[in-house]
């Protein structure tokens, strides 16, 4: 079932949420883009973070480095 809503979003060139949290991680995750963020950003200020997703705690730690300044 996954498989094939999965092959029906490539095939109309469709992306869901968890695809585009997932995507985003990857590229902010490369070392060039990791730098280029880190130095661009010293704070990441997020609202209602308790509501936060384990894929978007992710996608924040990736924005701001693990042990940096996420608040």
């Amino acid at each position: 079932m996954i498989t094939r809503y999965l092959l029906t979003l490539q095939q109309r060139h469709r992306i869901d949420y968890g695809t585009l949290i997932e995507q985003a991680v990857k590229v902010l995750n490369e070392p060039s883009v990791t730098a280029a963020v880190e130095s661009q950003y010293r704070y990441v200020l997020v609202d209602e973070y308790q509501d936060t997703t384990t894929a978007q705690v992710r996608l924040l730690q990736a924005m701001s480095g693990v042990g940096r300044n996420l608040t």
